[in-house]
């Protein structure tokens, strides 16, 4: 049987469309990935987001062929595209349209989980996201940062919360042990009966207050960079009166050598190498009230960013363990900040 020229021509453009399409289903063309240099904090993530959510991921799976890139070590290490349906719960942050959006990340294990240790494990309540959008993906903020931040209680803002309602109930949510940690044994019940529900469920175990003594300055920072200093410093005072003596202790240490707003011998539980409260306290660097000449510079060069950095600085200085540097503040705010209403402080016992 004869066969034409152009049946064949035809016959093979067709094949090679067929293969065309095959290899770009099985290998689509991704975007490169990005790493920083240095490990971003809690706080920087939020900076660096274009969207913050809570939410979950469907229909996980691979996307594209196997990887290898260089360590800062200098090893040569596999990693694996993986795509999913992100399906937001509680948007934080930005715009996402109604419905899903696909996220791609590039996984350090097969099986596409957001871990590099293949037998660990857990389950929180709510995931709270940290995104880039790239084109039509969401992206970490970078392939070599954190993804989500684990919550071990539902975030649940009141139906009809406004975006600042949102943000203030993030930043309770980040302030509270038992939502930030995973469960652990009973904690036996403090002296306090009206402790609330969230400081003597199982997850508020002592050893776990410990834990989130150490990561308090990071959730502090990001509770104020979520809702401002107010509510950050509102949701702080909060869990202050609510909780047992220790939990007190770390956090008055945590505003003195933050923030030099208490002084260490108000902190009478915190065990200081080789010495004592009142000796470290000698010690205790002491911050200053900023001079007249740099507010003045800042509020006349129009310079939001630099302008609201001095408002940082005067709401932490309002509340310094110092007399006269509060004072000082004080008029400082009334002057320049008129409308600026006053932050609430945090006592040191």
């Amino acid at each position: 049987m004869a066969v034409s020229i152009q049946a064949v021509n035809r016959a093979s453009a067709t094949l090679v469309l067929i293969l065309a399409s095959s290899a770009c289903h099985s290998s689509p063309e991704l975007p490169p990935r990005r790493t920083l240099p240095n490990a971003l904090g809690l706080k920087g993530l939020w900076s660096e987001a274009s969207v913050v959510s809570t939410g979950t991921l469907s229909e996980v799976k691979r996307i594209g062929a196997t990887q290898r890139v260089s360590q800062p070590n200098g090893d040569v290490v596999p990693v694996y595209p993986c795509e999913a349906e992100f399906i937001p719960s509680v948007l934080i942050k930005g715009q996402l349209n109604t419905g899903t959006r696909k996220i791609l990340w590039f996984a350090a294990l097969s099986n596409c989980t957001f871990e590099d240790q293949p037998h660990f494990t857990s389950n929180p309540v709510e995931r709270l996201w940290f995104f880039r959008t790239d084109g039509d993906w969401l992206r970490p903020v970078a392939d070599n940062t954190r993804v989500y931040l684990e919550l071990f209680q539902p975030f649940s803002p009141h139906e009809g919360a406004n975006a600042t309602e949102v943000r203030s109930a993030l930043a309770i949510i980040l302030l509270t042990p038992s939502a930030v940690s995973p469960p652990g044994p009973p904690l036996p019940l403090p002296e306090n009966k009206h402790l609330p529900t969230s400081l003597r469920t199982p997850s508020a175990a002592l050893d776990k207050f410990k834990d989130f003594a150490e990561l308090l300055p990071y959730l502090f920072d990001l509770a104020c960079e979520v809702a401002g200093d107010h509510a950050c410093y509102q949701a702080l005072g909060a869990l202050e009166r609510q909780s047992p003596p220790q939990l007190q202790d770390d956090i008055c240490a945590f505003l003195a050598e933050s923030y030099d707003q208490c002084g260490y011998s108000a902190c009478p539980q915190v065990q200081f190498p080789l010495t004592s409260g009142a000796e470290a306290e000698k010690r205790q660097p002491k911050r200053v009230a900023i001079p007249e000449g740099i507010l003045r510079n800042a509020m006349a060069s129009g310079d939001k960013a630099r302008i609201q950095f001095e408002l940082g600085l005067l709401h932490m200085l309002s509340c310094n363990r110092d007399t006269s540097v509060r004072e000082i503040t004080a008029k400082q705010l009334k002057e320049y900040f008129p409308d600026d209403p006053p932050l609430p402080c945090v006592p040191c016992r």
